[in-house]
């Protein structure tokens, strides 16, 4: 079944007919059918199935912006920095290199059933990272699938820090230099 598929004619009228006939069966044989329960089941399924098996989902279902990457792929450019930046159903870049800190900075990295990539710039960083069956790896190789993890990059006297708190879940997390 293609994304495009749900957005067409076809997919509603075919929705709509089924849950006319739920009613039907309802009313005159007195049996109850949960045809929406069926139909998020079904999706769900076809969600799981499509990352399992190494599918992508069609460009026009992703969702990107300048923090959040969902049902997709791409890369998240940094320049000036936001509170937090998410990677949801898909597959992430975030490249931190080139921020500039002019003071001591908290961010957020969430990453839920799929895969970042977080490239550090030159400048004191500390990570507080926890994973539920997931992995985070940190720039110093140690790695995190269950529980929390912490790492302290170089201190340099009186530059600013980046404190970073990352959340993996079901997916997998990984901090560069």
């Amino acid at each position: 079944m293609k994304m495009s598929m749900l957005l067409s004619g076809f997919f509603w009228g075919a929705i709509l007919i089924l849950i006319g006939i739920s009613i039907m069966i309802k009313t005159f044989f007195n049996i109850d059918l949960p045809v929406m329960r069926i139909l998020f089941a079904c999706l769900f399924i076809w969600i799981g199935i499509k990352i399992l098996a190494g599918g992508k989902f069609p460009q026009h279902a992703a969702v990107r912006d300048e923090q959040s990457i969902i049902f997709g792929e791409g890369k998240i450019d940094v320049q000036e920095i936001k509170s937090s930046y998410s990677v949801i159903f898909g597959k992430g870049d975030i490249d931190l290199s080139r921020v500039v800190l002019d003071k001591d900075t908290t961010i957020e990295i969430n990453t839920v059933f799929g895969s970042s990539s977080v490239k550090l710039g030159n400048y004191p960083v500390i990570i507080s990272a926890n994973s539920a069956f997931a992995e985070v790896k940190m720039p110093d190789s140690r790695v995190a699938n269950f529980g929390s993890t912490e790492y302290s990059g170089k201190n340099s006297e009186g530059a600013h820090r980046l404190k970073i708190r990352a959340s993996a879940v079901f997916g997998q997390m990984e901090f560069r230099q």
